[in-house]
């Protein structure tokens, strides 16, 4: 793509090499003006990786893919030291810049609920919940009178409940296999803490 003024570059996967991701985030600011990349991990990036044969295409993407989920480096230094390069001034990555998030989007708000309500609701209850979805279930049980209702509220239910299942895989969130409390969700970190405004908000929605 030879266009000078591309602001943003989103891979909605990691890319299957360092070099392969240089190439194509440089695609982006050509004409000296800020831009950004952006790049999303899930989960099949890492079952992806676990099935691919042992060789260079697997460490390649080993490297990228441990690069995407590290933490507390600057984001320049680690591309340029990956490919044998000299390190040279961050023009603002994330960590530099202080923008860089210690958890997902929706993460505190999912596991502050779960620990508030421990052994009550099924992950797709807990959607309900947090996205302030509508439906019989919703009014038998007075959702609107939780506390935490609609704190997810600009989020799908489905989206919610993927991001259940991927605190689930992480570890973050249990599920009860038997007894009184089967499929129901506990927080695996007693001790998250709360949202900020999470006591001041208003348990309906305004």
């Amino acid at each position: 793509m030879d266009k000078q003024d591309i602001r943003t570059v989103l891979h909605a996967g990691v890319p299957g090499s360092v070099e392969a991701y240089l190439q194509e985030t440089g695609r982006a600011g050509r004409d000296g003006k800020p831009s950004r990349a952006v790049l999303l991990v899930s989960r099949e990036d890492g079952a992806f990786l676990a099935g691919l044969a042992e060789g260079q295409d697997k460490e390649r993407r080993r490297t990228m893919l441990s690069y995407a989920l590290s933490r507390g480096a600057c984001r320049r230094h680690a591309l340029l030291e990956f490919i044998g390069a000299d390190p040279v001034a961050c023009s603002g990555c994330d960590v530099c810049a202080g923008s860089q998030r210690s958890e997902a989007a929706g993460e505190m708000e999912i596991l502050a609920f779960v620990r508030r309500a421990s052994r009550r609701y099924s992950g797709t209850e807990v959607a309900e919940i947090l996205s302030g979805a509508s439906g019989p279930r919703a009014l038998r049980r007075f959702h609107d009178c939780m506390k935490g209702y609609r704190y997810l509220g600009g989020w799908a239910r489905e989206d919610v409940e993927e991001a259940v299942r991927e605190l689930a895989v992480r570890g973050l969130i249990r599920t009860a296999k038997r007894g009184p409390w089967k499929r129901k969700l506990t927080c695996a970190r007693p001790g998250y803490p709360l949202p900020a405004p999470w006591e001041a908000r208003s348990s309906r929605p305004s």
